[in-house]
């Protein structure tokens, strides 16, 4: 029954626009981001990742809809957010922590190195002795 109602005969701007609206924020704001990674793939010529992104897309945006169509959503809201802020927060993290970046010594097998450091610095200079 619901396939006759999405037949392509049958579908025209304004039911498109129907069921766009019908969907909830999350599973509004997902496609959208998706559909940029999609775009973005294509032009870089991975074709492989497009069509992987766009079954992600698709699957991903159902499951949205079903949790707001369940009443949950603020699960709906908390998997589209939850990675987000995890990335804005592991960046946040990076720049804020520039030490990690940071090779302070290298080893290189079968030769010392004497380094002549004092306390308080930050950097070392080190003489490879071979």
């Amino acid at each position: 029954m619901w396939a006759e109602r999405l037949s392509p005969s049958r579908m025209n701007a304004n039911s498109a626009t129907k069921a766009w609206n019908s969907l909830c924020p999350p599973a509004q704001i997902y496609p959208i981001v998706m559909s940029a990674l999609i775009l973005f793939n294509l032009y870089r010529g991975t074709y492989r990742y497009a069509i992987t992104h766009l079954v992600a897309l698709v699957i991903g945006t159902t499951f949205l809809w079903v949790l707001c169509a369940a009443h949950l959503e603020f699960a709906a809201y908390a998997l589209l957010l939850l990675p987000v802020i995890f990335f804005v927060f592991l960046l946040a993290l990076l720049f804020y922590d520039q030490s990690f970046f940071d090779i302070k010594r290298s080893y290189t097998p079968g030769c010392d190195s004497q380094c002549d450091c004092e306390d308080g610095e930050d950097q070392c200079r080190c003489e490879p002795r071979c």
